[in-house]
């Protein structure tokens, strides 16, 4: 790699801090599964600091947030069309930092990065990331038209209640 041990064994303990390694002495470093439970509780959260920062922001940002919007669902639809589930994710991604951009980096922001981070381990095989395109690409839709109609509140429970289901 490069670098020297320090920062390595460095990083690599942060990582175990975050939950996201589990480190074994002799044995070696190993990438810790995500539970149901834990996935349940990271959606949850995910849902709930997403809708705040919605509600706080929107009517501050409005003329910004719809614009960056609409690009990153267009470039969802983009990635679903060609069936590339890595690029649709890294666009999914985006859609959601959005909803939450601010022009300093906030507490939310501190809070939702690393379960963003843990989400990111999840195996998604080919297919069913193929699969998954249509009913994110339906309900990114519907939050976008709830918030083109003015609707706060219902892409804000589209968020809590519906997009940030371990299912989804």
């Amino acid at each position: 790699l490069r670098i020297s041990r320090t920062p390595l064994r460095d990083a690599l303990l942060r990582l175990e801090q975050e939950g996201m390694l589990e480190i074994r002495p002799r044995r070696g470093v190993f990438l810790r599964p995500v539970s149901r439970e834990e996935l349940a509780e990271i959606c949850r959260l995910l849902g709930l600091l997403e809708a705040d920062a919605l509600e706080g922001a929107f009517p501050l940002r409005q003329s910004s947030l719809l614009p960056a919007l609409e690009s990153a669902l267009r470039e969802q639809r983009r990635c679903a069309q060609e069936q590339d589930p890595a690029a649709f994710r890294r666009a999914e991604r985006l859609f959601h930092l959005s909803l939450q951009e601010t022009p300093q980096k906030t507490w939310r922001a501190s809070l939702t990065e690393p379960l963003y981070r843990r989400l990111d381990v999840l195996p998604y095989g080919r297919d069913n990331a193929v699969r998954r395109c249509a009913p994110v690409l339906a309900v990114h839709e519907r939050i976008l038209d709830s918030l083109v109609r003015g609707n706060v509140a219902a892409a804000a429970s589209i968020l809590r209640y519906e997009y940030w289901t371990p299912e989804t």
